[in-house]
């Protein structure tokens, strides 16, 4: 990894107005406040970011937002989880062409179903297309999996 993830870094929100477009002003306050207060980094497009309710093109000017206002003062990780493999893929490649540095990743959350061995498979794919790190995202409430020691010790692989 590029740069050492530790501490506190929690998902933010998204600043959005009443048309669910991203409130830049708002946001670029709300990124320079959680730094300047002492987070180890800024999560955006997380669980807590509203970006799944979001248009594709919102979602990705959120990204920028935050990596642009943030710069190298903490490590930005940026959400890409999606429905599947190919549209996780396609939101690391737009993150790439971004700037971005670290990708979160959750087990695909729609397709409730999947095994371990397919999450595993789904970050193999993920990895052998993409170049930036990747980071696992292992939350069941959302994705309706709880990723074992074990899968996470394949993904590391």
């Amino acid at each position: 990894m590029r740069k050492r993830i530790k501490g506190v870094i929690p998902p933010i929100i998204t600043p959005v107005g009443e048309r669910e477009n991203v409130d830049e002003k708002g946001f670029r306050r709300l990124l320079n406040h959680c730094v300047e207060s002492g987070l180890h980094g800024i999560f955006v497009a997380g669980s807590n970011g509203e970006t799944m309710g979001l248009t594709q093109s919102e979602r990705d000017r959120a990204i920028k937002i935050a990596i642009s206002e943030v710069g190298d003062r903490v490590p930005v990780l940026c959400g890409a989880m999606d429905a599947g493999t190919k549209k996780v893929i396609e939101n690391i490649k737009r993150l790439e062409n971004m700037g971005g540095e670290v990708a979160v990743v959750t087990p695909v959350f729609y397709a409730r179903h999947d095994t371990q061995d397919e999450t595993v498979r789904l970050f193999e794919g993920i990895s052998i297309n993409t170049q930036i790190d990747l980071m696992v995202y292992n939350i069941p409430k959302f994705t309706g999996q709880k990723l074992t020691a074990e899968t996470i010790f394949k993904i590391a692989e």
